[in-house]
């Protein structure tokens, strides 16, 4: 089915690393999850207790968290989806239902166009990772003062580094590849909200044409027609506002952690950067952290806004369906429907904030601030 396409970004590599819930896993899925739960598991355990060890130089304790924050993330984000399995399992079959396909065909140059438009933020955001992890790799390969990618004091030198180089290689890896896969579910989820969206405005400025194309049309019977179209229409909102509203079920808890955490994260990673030499590749490393944390919040709040947006463009849509020429009823359900719509749709954290475009901006802010506090403190 085409709507499932927005979620290939997230479901490939969420069953490679069998963290996507399923319903009775076999003994090999649930073996592979638990294998991944303890990599990146015990990266977490074993950098809280490199975190401890700083606690008395202020400094370095800030900048041991400017990664433990990401990858802290990363657990909380597994469990809480795994928490909500069943309501994840029953959102996905939503995607099914006959509101959300009927329309496919017709308006399927609208889903082409923001698959495209899908497909290069995951290129874009998935490059980010990456380059932002070959650097951490590299580095201590390059620079004999950083003999890990993260500090671990136990394992700088001495029989067991090379191991635990591969080890933190490893862990930094599978916590990547899962954190930006779950962030790529949220979006693709959010895409399928969209797309929907997006097809009823169409489809409520198409009214006449699309009544026409109904089967058993003629004039006789045009009005009764059209009165169960605008009223397919009506339910179709519905189905799309409960969509949205799973959605942030499950992910409420997930965006506010994450919305705090890339305030700590991008901060963190700004106190880090004014401590090292910037064309170094650490410095490198840090800077591709920063701008992955900025695209990772970007993209959150970018297709949330989209939603957001979307939505308040129903009320044009409706008074763009011809509909002085229709019946009383249909005059009726779509003011009925207006009405509705004048609060538009949008995406929570835990009805603290919406995600859009003034989170993004508010969160940056609150990011240098923050860093500012730091800086002057260390100062």
């Amino acid at each position: 089915m085409v709507l499932f396409n927005f979620l290939k970004y997230a479901q490939y590599p969420l069953r490679i690393s069998a963290v996507w819930p399923q319903n009775n896993p076999s003994c090999i899925l649930s073996f592979r999850m638990m294998l991944t739960s303890l990599i990146i598991g015990s990266f977490v355990v074993g950098q809280l207790y490199n975190s401890a060890l700083l606690l008395s130089s202020f400094v370095k304790f800030s900048q041991s968290l400017y990664l433990l924050i990401s990858y802290l993330n990363v657990c909380i984000k597994i469990i809480i989806l795994h928490s909500k399995k069943g309501q994840f399992l029953k959102l996905i079959d939503r995607i099914e239902n006959q509101y959300f396909t009927k329309y496919e065909r017709v308006y399927q140059h609208f889903l082409i166009n923001v698959d495209k438009m899908l497909n290069r933020v995951n290129w874009i955001y998935w490059t980010m990772v990456m380059i932002s992890y070959i650097f951490f790799g590299i580095f201590p390969l390059v620079d004999s003062s950083k003999p890990l990618p993260i500090d671990f004091p136990h394992f700088n030198d001495g029989p067991f580094h090379i191991p635990f180089y591969i080890y933190e290689m490893i862990s930094l890896f599978a916590a990547a590849f899962c954190n930006t896969a779950l962030d790529m579910l949220f979006v693709g989820l959010s895409t399928v909200a969209l797309v929907q969206l997006i097809i009823l405005n169409n489809k409520l400025k198409d009214t006449n044409k699309n009544v026409k194309c109904l089967k058993f049309y003629c004039d006789e019977n045009r009005q009764e027609l059209t009165v169960e179209y605008i009223k397919e229409c009506c339910e179709h909102y519905i189905e799309i506002e409960v969509f949205l509203e799973n959605i942030e079920s499950i992910f409420s808890v997930t965006l506010f952690i994450q919305l705090g955490m890339s305030v700590f994260a991008i901060c963190n990673g700004g106190l880090m950067l004014i401590n090292v030499e910037i064309f170094s590749f650490q410095g490198v490393s840090v800077i591709f952290y920063i701008l992955s944390m900025v695209v990772q919040l970007g993209v959150y709040c970018w297709f949330g806004n989209n939603v957001y947006f979307e939505s308040l463009e129903i009320i044009h849509s409706c008074s763009l369906s011809n509909w002085y020429e229709e019946s009383h009823d249909v005059k009726k359900m779509l003011l009925i429907l207006m009405e509705r719509t004048k609060r538009p749709l949008e995406i929570k954290a835990l009805n603290f904030t919406t995600i859009n475009a003034d989170t993004f901006v508010a969160i940056l802010k609150w990011s240098y601030s923050y860093f500012a506090l730091l800086n002057n403190f260390t100062n």
